[in-house]
């Protein structure tokens, strides 16, 4: 069964949505239904996958901070475990981007550094 959507009148503060599973619906703050419908996500399973790849979309639209959104996703994804797919029940983990130079050290030796050349053998 998947949770549609529905415009509620529901208070929303940075963090938590104040989501509420009513019948068949995920009922959430209508400021935020609006803006999602625009974006063409229509049910429970839509919202998590789109507030987990796209915080700082979320954000900007909600006039919260990104470690904001990621909190209200984690709490929703919290609310729903009963009504998650398996593969929505734990966020995906990413490994961290590497920033900067790597160590010079560390780097395989180029041809034009390896006086035997490229093929491993002397003359």
């Amino acid at each position: 069964m998947v949770l549609e959507l529905a415009a509620c009148d529901l208070p929303m503060q940075p963090g938590n949505l104040h989501a509420e599973v009513r019948d068949n619906t995920l009922c959430i703050p209508a400021e935020l239904a609006k803006e999602l419908s625009k974006l063409g996500v229509r049910n429970a399973v839509d919202l998590i996958a789109f507030m987990s790849a796209f915080p700082s979309t979320v954000a900007e639209q909600l006039h919260w901070a990104v470690p904001d959104v990621v909190a209200a996703t984690a709490l929703l994804r919290q609310q729903l475990q009963t009504q998650l797919p398996e593969a929505m029940k734990r966020p995906q983990t990413h490994a961290e981007p590497s920033y900067g130079a790597m160590d010079p050290d560390l780097l395989p030796p180029t041809a034009a550094q390896n006086p035997l050349g490229s093929r491993g053998k002397g003359p």
